[in-house]
Order: C-alpha cells, then structure tokens, then sequence
C-alpha cells in the first residue's frame, strides 16, 4: 500500500501523531547515540536495518558473549521491574548488529511456568509446517506500535549456548511467534514492516490501553489512532527534514560526545 504523490496526503507525519507526541530534530545519525532509556536504540538507527553479523565459533565462548549477554538480561529485567512485558531482546535492540538474542520459548516441566530467557547465538529459526497464526505484537524498538501480524505457528529452531553447545528444538504457538519475531532483528527487519506487507494497519497503543486493544482486535472493531505508513517510513528516516519521531518523555534523544 502505498500513498504515491497523491496531493490530498499530508507529508508531514506530525499533523496525524496522537496529542501529547511530537517529532523533534535530531539531526543526522552521526549526532545521534541513544536514547535515555534503557540503552535503546530507535526505529532509524541503522543497527535496527542491517543483517546482524554471526558470530566466529571462536567468540562464543568467549568473555565478548558473556558481557552481550549480561547486557540483554539486565535491559530486560529493567523493563520487567518498571512493569513493561518483555519475551525477548535482539543484539541490534541494544546496539550490537550480531546475531545473538534472548527470548522465553520453553516451560519449566515441574511448574508449567515459562523459563527464563534463553541467549540463543546465531540462532537458524524455520517453519516446519504450514500453519500459521494471527495476533497481536509489539516491540522494545517501536515504542508504542501494535499491529496483528501472521507468522508460522510451529518453527524449528538451532542455536549455539555461551559454552558452544548446539542445540535443536521444535518451538510452537506464541513461542514460535517470539522466536520469529526476535531472528527478524537479526534481518533487520521490524514488526510494523510485516503488518504493512500483510495489509494491515500499525496502532499507536500506550501501555495502559493494551487491554482495550486486545480486546478491541478479539472483537473486530477498529483500533484509533493508526499510524499510517507515511508516518512509520518517516520514523525509519535519520535525515528526514521532519525528523524521526518518538515520544518524548520515553524517547529523549542525547548527545553523547
């Protein structure tokens, strides 16, 4: 879907941005850093849009992957303590465009709980069957976007544990979706991109009004307000005139020298 030069678009995202949001200049990419929290990076910082390397079988070991992996587990717990639901967190979410990335897709046998998050290194996710699932996503890179998107419901995924340990393991349902969603950063590709190829609308969701768009998305009744795609490109634009857009009490962009 595409708007093309139609003359009754407006081409500045801000005139559709819900109250209380706004589009600040930042400056070109070499001016920008990170933003204040939690060491995230934005939607357009290149990191996020770039095919992460693998890793050498000589690094995995390594003291480099354990310091990755102390970085993913402490940002993650971050968001659980400020209250922010969080089953998994890619390299590149964090700065580092390598193919590494936590995730929750296994459950504790004894207690039926999920486990916690597994560093899974340079991980090969697959489908191995032709079903596939609808629901809704959301992600630590995005901000306050939500979309329903299809994925395949069953995987097969490979990966290498911090001690070189290969491991295979048939992965199905929403932790299929997880897995799914996390090996797309290592694409460098972002959920609001599928929810666009798939013909479908990105919401803008603040947290407290998760459940309302559940319950909203169960229904079938459209979710206001939509963040059209010329908005969503112009967030994936570093030297945009208008700027990449974020919320600004939850996306203060820095300088740091």
């Amino acid at each position: 879907m595409s708007h093309g030069n139609d003359p009754r678009v407006h081409r500045d995202p801000s005139q559709r941005m819900p109250e209380g949001w706004q589009s600040p200049s930042v400056g070109t990419i070499e001016n920008f850093r990170r933003s204040q929290r939690l060491g995230e990076v934005a939607t357009h910082h290149p990191v996020l849009r770039q095919r992460a390397r693998e890793i050498p079988r000589d690094v995995i070991q390594s003291g480099v992957m354990r310091a990755l992996e102390y970085k993913l587990q402490s940002t993650a717990e971050r968001e659980l303590e400020a209250g922010r639901r969080l089953v998994g967190l890619a390299a590149p979410q964090i700065g580092e465009g390598v193919r590494a990335f936590i995730a929750q897709f296994t459950t504790d046998p004894t207690t039926s709980k999920d486990s916690e998050l597994t560093l899974m290194i340079n991980p090969e996710i697959e489908p191995w069957e032709d079903d596939t699932r609808l629901g809704s996503e959301g992600c630590f890179s995005c901000g306050p976007l939500a979309g329903i998107v299809e994925r395949p419901s069953q995987v097969r995924a490979t990966w290498f544990d911090l001690g070189g340990k290969r491991h295979e393991e048939a992965v199905s349902d929403f932790r299929a979706v997880i897995l799914g969603h996390e090996n797309d950063h290592l694409d460098g590709i972002l959920f609001p991109d599928h929810v666009i190829s798939q013909g479908r609308e990105i919401a803008w969701v603040n947290a407290e009004e998760a459940l309302a768009y559940g319950q909203s998305i169960r229904s079938g009744e459209p979710w206001q307000p939509t963040c059209p795609v010329d908005q969503w490109e112009a967030m994936n634009r570093p030297d945009d005139a208008e700027g990449p857009i974020f919320r600004l009490e939850a996306f203060s962009v820095i300088n740091q020298d």
